[in-house]
């Protein structure tokens, strides 16, 4: 019989989003939870007999106590066999529950029996579960560790009697994760592929691994099922995961998230590119959308006076939107100056010189274009500053 498993890590409830309004941070606290119940509803139409958390379903160890009831109680609503692994977020003390940090002591009073938390690094036998399975978990015990987890299992035998073996360890991954000071229980693809187990189930990392899952693949990172982040570019990932008797493995990413966050750059230069811009975002997926929106190029006076009002309008279309536009300069044009200037004056006759560069420029991607537009924009920002000094 074919082992199914839905594997998910780097959960992070309880991230705070503190950095956003209080109604948006809500919303993204609140949709973790909603991400988990959805993975738990999809497992159980997968008919999944297992399903794995790689660490990190919390952010902290001072999640409040509402929030681990909570968490426990969508987790028992999965219809097999669930297994939780603390991570380097939410790491256990000690291996007696009279030991546990309050967060894992809550999170067993209020978890079903079907729900079992990994708390030593020992063979888990499923057995009891009707499933032939044994589980060999490295469970974390600090926020840092300069080595990995999983060495205990030199001196530790196989189950026997037992079809399926299956690691789980937490932690970054040479090559794919980086993690400089090697603080983060460090594994070499070796260091888990030695002890044979049939299969790796991780966490830590927040990009799903491998790209592309072979028959003959053994360890496997979920990513993130919820964007936390404009450093996360992916939707949220999950595996769903099935080993033959064979131990052959076939892997299939599942799309999780709900939220977006979404870091684009836009060059703007005429009437035509502020059209685009404004249906740039249109559409109901961009109604979920956290856009940090940059914008270069230059503009007619006429057009970039539209420019604020057609921003605080794009808000209305995506969840929420933090732009820059300081890089978007005026075009101004020789009878812009002239309408604005005493002809022959300074500010004229700098203006008109400045503009001249820039009118006998004639790629518009060149650096020199760019640059002399920046030394009209500066000087005349630099003259309106001086007249409205005058003017106090």
């Amino acid at each position: 019989m074919n082992l199914k498993i839905f594997h998910t890590a780097d959960i992070h409830l309880g991230l705070q989003f503190s950095k956003y309004p209080d109604d948006l941070s809500k919303k993204l606290r609140e949709g973790r939870f909603e991400t988990l119940v959805r993975m738990v509803q999809t497992a159980n139409a997968e008919r999944c007999q297992l399903f794995v958390v790689g660490g990190d379903m919390f952010d902290t160890t001072q999640v409040a106590k509402k929030l681990v009831v909570q968490a426990a109680k969508i987790l028992s609503e999965f219809e097999g066999v669930v297994v939780v692994l603390p991570g380097n977020h939410d790491f256990i003390t000690g291996t007696d529950p009279s030991t546990h940090n309050d967060l894992w002591s809550a999170f067993q009073e209020a978890h079903s029996d079907r729900v079992l938390l990994l708390t030593e690094k020992k063979p888990y036998s499923l057995k009891s579960f009707d499933l032939d399975v044994c589980l060999y978990p490295a469970p974390c015990q600090n926020k840092h560790s300069k080595t990995h987890a999983v060495s205990w299992l030199e001196s530790t035998e196989k189950a026997e009697d037992t079809t399926y073996h299956v690691g789980l360890a937490h932690g970054s991954f040479e090559g794919v994760s980086a993690d400089i000071e090697g603080e983060y229980y460090p594994m070499k693809k070796d260091d888990l592929l030695v002890h044979k187990m049939d299969i790796w189930l991780m966490g830590h990392i927040h990009i799903q691994y491998p790209q592309k899952p072979g028959a003959s693949d053994k360890i496997f990172y979920p990513s993130t099922p919820e964007p936390d982040g404009f450093d996360c570019r992916h939707e949220g990932r999950a595996w769903i995961l099935e080993v033959d008797p064979e131990k052959r493995v076939t892997a299939r990413s599942t799309s999780t998230g709900h939220y977006r966050f979404l870091q684009d750059s836009v060059r703007i230069e005429s009437q035509a590119d502020l059209d685009l811009l404004k249906l740039r975002y249109k559409g109901d997926s961009f109604k979920n959308t956290l856009v940090k929106l940059t914008l270069e190029g230059s503009l007619a006076k006429a057009e970039y006076a539209t420019l604020n009002s057609l921003l605080q309008a794009l808000k209305d279309d995506l969840l929420f939107l933090k732009y820059d536009d300081s890089g978007v300069r005026v075009k101004l044009t020789p009878s812009d100056i002239d309408s604005e200037f005493t002809p022959e004056s300074f500010p004229h006759l700098l203006l008109t010189s400045l503009s001249g560069k820039t009118q006998s420029t004639e790629s518009l991607d060149s650096p020199e274009l760019h640059e002399d537009r920046d030394a009209l924009q500066l000087a005349y920002e630099l003259i309106q500053e001086l007249k409205q000094g005058a003017a106090k």
